[in-house]
């Protein structure tokens, strides 16, 4: 088991806290770092929407297309957007890059969002 991350009753379906109380975000005209989370999740939504709905499909072939299988499919251009996610919602919290933060946590424990 090591150092690797656990997930437990305890803290797997925890909230994670976004940089505003809900509600409160700014608009993406006045934010650019709403922006870049919002236009990173629109861009996961598309290419998930454009996998799972393909025009021309036969509706046997339809049936075979769930989230849950895409996901343990796990295409790269999946990977890809989920990265762009993360790196936009981590950013958000003032970090460099989500792979910085994991190469330091590797390195000497879980560190502090706040000093990454």
């Amino acid at each position: 088991m090591g150092n690797d991350i656990t997930y437990n009753i305890e803290s797997c379906f925890d909230t994670f806290p976004f940089p505003w109380p809900p509600n409160t975000e700014p608009p993406e005209e006045e934010s650019g770092r709403v922006k870049t989370i919002a236009d990173a999740a629109r861009e996961l939504v598309r290419l998930r929407d454009a996998w799972l709905n393909p025009p021309g499909i036969a509706p046997e072939e339809l049936k075979k297309r769930t989230l849950t299988n895409l996901y343990n499919q796990r295409p790269e251009w999946l990977a890809n957007a989920h990265r762009a996610l993360d790196e936009a919602v981590f950013t958000a919290y003032g970090g460099d890059s989500v792979a910085t933060a994991q190469a330091e946590s590797r390195a000497g424990g879980w560190t502090d969002i706040e000093n990454v």
